[in-house]
């Protein structure tokens, strides 16, 4: 083997959410606890469900951790999007294809 090999020691557990503007939900839950210096974790089932594949796949991502909180952005005649980047710190499988 010519290649140089490296041995994995760590890594890293990161997401983003693509997400529909139409209420304040997330903002609320998280304006409060980034005020107070709270560390709040949550939890996120994501689920793959196409008729076409061979079946469903699920996965549960535990300690999530959201990276920003995005106060104002959005644009005129345009539907409210917003993006969520997160940190998690365990998965785990429920439903693989």
């Amino acid at each position: 083997q010519m290649a140089i090999d490296k041995k994995i020691t760590s890594y890293e557990c990161t997401g983003s959410l693509k997400l529909h503007k139409v209420n304040s939900r997330i903002a609320k839950k998280m304006n409060n606890a980034a005020k107070e210096g709270l560390d709040v974790r949550c939890e996120i089932i994501s689920k793959l469900a196409d008729p076409d594949s061979y079946g469903k796949e699920r996965v549960a991502l535990r300690g999530v951790s959201f990276d920003d909180l995005t106060l104002a952005d959005w644009e005129a005649k345009t539907l409210g999007k917003v993006e969520a980047p997160f940190h998690f710190v365990d998965y785990e499988f429920y439903d693989m294809i």
